[in-house]
């Protein structure tokens, strides 16, 4: 995220609630804009989404200009599976 948001932290967090694992990543860059979500160069962010949502999960990335922006997946624990 640093290379791109020109941040200088990031703040990473990992827990489990409910039957599901959620991750969410937060940096103080500048913000991603809607148009760099949906963009044609977000094959990354694009991946990332597919990857997830192939699982069952859900993804969001959201952005604050000049605030940073955050990223949260959560994925479904199935039977027999612990986190953490």
């Amino acid at each position: 995220m640093s290379r791109h948001a020109s941040a200088t932290r990031v703040e990473v967090s990992l827990d489990e609630e409910q039957g599901y694992v959620r991750l969410r990543v937060h940096d103080n860059g500048r913000g991603i804009t809607e148009g760099e979500v949906t963009g044609s160069k977000s094959f990354g962010l694009m991946g990332m989404r597919e990857r997830v949502l192939l699982r069952s999960g859900d993804f969001d990335i959201h952005g604050t200009p000049g605030r940073g922006t955050t990223v949260v997946i959560k994925l479904p624990l199935t039977k027999g599976q612990e986190a953490l």
